[in-house]
This record gives C-alpha cells, structure tokens and sequence, in this order.
C-alpha cells in the first residue's frame, strides 16, 4: 500500500504492518509501542533536516527490517550529509532530555527516555549502515578520496565490533 503526503511517496509493506500487529498484540509490557515512538520520532530528525536542507526525501518505505528513506537527485555537500545522518540521533537525545523531567511522576516517561537514548547510541556506532558510518564518512570525505574514507570507516568498525566482542566474552564482574 502507498500514498503521497505532499510529493512523498509513503510506501507501507504488508509484513512491516504483520509484524508491528504482532508485536504489539504480543507486547503485554507496552514497551514495543514506545519503541515503535522512538523509532518514529528518529526517522522524522533525518526527514526534517533533509527537508530543511531543500532535499526532501522521494519515498519513505516501511519494511519488516525498519525504515529506508530514498531519496532523489539531489545531492547534499559532505557536511549536509553528516548533519543530515546525525539528525536521527539528535532527535532521540532531544526526546530523552524532554522526557527526563516527567520521569518521577511518570514511569513510562523514564522508559521512553532510557529507549530513545539507547537507539540514539546504537545508530551513532560507526558501523554501516548506521548513521555514525554515514556521519563519518561524509566527514572523512571532504579530506580524503572515497576509497580512502570507506577504509577509514571499515577500520572504525572492526576495531569497534572486535572490542565489543571481546568485552562480550569476558566473564562478569560480580
């Protein structure tokens, strides 16, 4: 199913919608749900920000593996761009520290904070595809070539994946 919001393409995938019914019929902890926000809320900084910079997105498409934003001819300079990958997670930091003062009172506030900062921490990894790769590559590209850039990144993300790894494997503390 799709429809246009202005000249927009919303592409909605049948198993994107499945899956998020299951998941939310499933979820007795409501969780999902504030997820599913967060998510939402992440996508939307970078839809914004492409708009602001004269590059609205073409098509939005919503798949069982999460959103993808397709996006014309227009091309952004490489700062644009890293501004651009790095508006998802400022919108999560921007929605934890909204959320925060109302956390005494509201226990879900809390959830919604410690959620969106967790996905705004996750994306900001510099591993492709997330945005962090994206950011730093886009910065490393206006010093070096882009074979150079990609080797950059690539070493970023086994030096990353491998100390995660190791520190996965080490016995607990306690």
């Amino acid at each position: 199913m799709h429809f246009y919001i202005k000249t927009t393409r919303i592409d909605l995938c049948f198993p994107f919608a499945a899956s998020a019914a299951v998941i939310l019929m499933l979820d007795k902890s409501r969780t999902a749900l504030l997820i599913f926000l967060c998510c939402a809320l992440h996508e939307a900084g970078h839809i914004l920000l492409l708009t602001l910079c004269s590059a609205p997105p073409d098509a939005i498409i919503l798949g069982v593996f999460g959103m993808r934003i397709e996006r014309g001819e227009v091309c952004l300079d490489y700062r644009r761009e890293a501004v651009c990958a790095l508006a998802g997670p400022a919108a999560n930091f921007i929605v934890l520290l909204a959320a925060l003062p109302f956390a005494r009172w509201y226990p879900n506030a809390l959830k919604l904070a410690t959620l969106s900062a967790g996905i705004g921490v996750f994306n900001l990894l510099p591993v492709e595809p997330m945005d962090g790769a994206t950011a730093l590559k886009s910065l490393l590209l206006l010093k070096y070539e882009e074979r150079t850039a990609d080797k950059i990144v690539d070493i970023f993300a086994v030096f990353l994946l491998s100390t995660l790894c190791w520190a996965a494997a080490l016995p607990p503390f306690c």
